[in-house]
């Protein structure tokens, strides 16, 4: 019996103490991204990386580490709990199941304030990769009026090499002499150019991006895509509400049987059946028969 009521009086310690951890409301914690635009020159991989350690060094990024060990903590001691819960008889088992259904309790107020916390960096996020969006649309804008110039100038440079190796042909093919030195190291660098613009477009590193139909995707195709991914977790983090409604459900009809049980035990019920007094009637042969 002392045993037991050691280990329930540890019990008792240890639930205290997960009451006094409960982390601050999560409306009182935030993420002030500190990045700039300046990052939408980086691969689609490193710029999802740079968002993520702004916000590791949030406030934001840190309550929801302490939250996580708390919360780690709590199932720790809810899953020792419940399985001693058997090595437990009468008051004692009676108040390791209080401790458990609190418990449970508090496992999911945790778990309500850990989405909370979590909504809140998503749409954090997002709001990153609106801006984002808005800053490539204008870059993209401004680098089409260049384009155009871009266009004509390769237009002109395209022309010239046509007639430069058109002009070299004819000069080669009419004197039919042999190419000079020049000629010939003019013609060696064409060669080692065009290699190297072959190699240029096969390295992987032209590839880095996501394509769609196989053609490469743009920048704001590639933000597109990474806000519908935290879109996604969005419906993830409702469908987890869903699954804390149920669970607070369980702990609900939980509370209500040790509500009876504890009923029972209290009011000296448990097991009793009330005494039966005799009735004449069941001594009735006594009197019809005769002395």
């Amino acid at each position: 019996m002392k045993k037991i009521l050691k280990v329930s009086m540890a019990l008792s310690m240890l639930a205290t103490t997960s009451l006094i951890c409960l982390p601050a409301a999560a409306n009182e914690i935030g993420w002030s991204p500190t990045i700039s635009e300046k990052i939408l020159i980086l691969p689609p991989k490193h710029l999802e990386t740079a968002i993520e350690q702004d916000f590791d060094r949030s406030a934001l990024a840190t309550e929801l580490g302490s939250l996580e060990q708390t919360i780690n903590g709590q199932v720790s001691f809810l899953t020792q709990l419940q399985s001693d819960l058997d090595l437990y008889h009468g008051q004692e088992q009676l108040e390791a199941r209080h401790q458990l259904i609190s418990g449970k309790r508090d496992y999911i107020q945790l778990m309500g304030e850990q989405i909370q916390l979590k909504k809140k960096r998503l749409v954090v996020k997002l709001d990153i990769y609106n801006r984002l969006l808005r800053q490539s649309k204008l870059s993209a804008y401004e680098n089409s009026q260049s384009a155009q110039f871009d266009e004509v100038h390769a237009a002109v440079a395209d022309r010239a090499a046509n007639v430069d190796s058109s002009l070299r042909d004819d000069l080669f093919t009419s004197t039919m002499m042999p190419e000079t030195e020049f000629a010939q190291a003019y013609a060696e660098n064409q060669s080692a150019i065009s290699q190297l613009v072959e190699a240029i477009e096969s390295h992987p590193s032209n590839h880095i991006g996501g394509s769609i139909d196989g053609e490469p995707m743009t920048r704001e195709e590639e933000l597109r895509l990474s806000m519908q991914d935290i879109q996604s977790e969005l419906a993830i983090l409702a469908m987890e509400e869903d699954v804390l409604g149920h669970m607070a459900k369980l702990v609900s009809l939980d509370a209500q049987a040790f509500a009876d049980d504890l009923n029972e035990f209290q009011y000296g019920i448990d097991g009793f059946e009330p005494k039966k007094y005799d009735s004449p009637a069941n001594n009735i042969q006594l009197f019809i028969n005769r002395s």
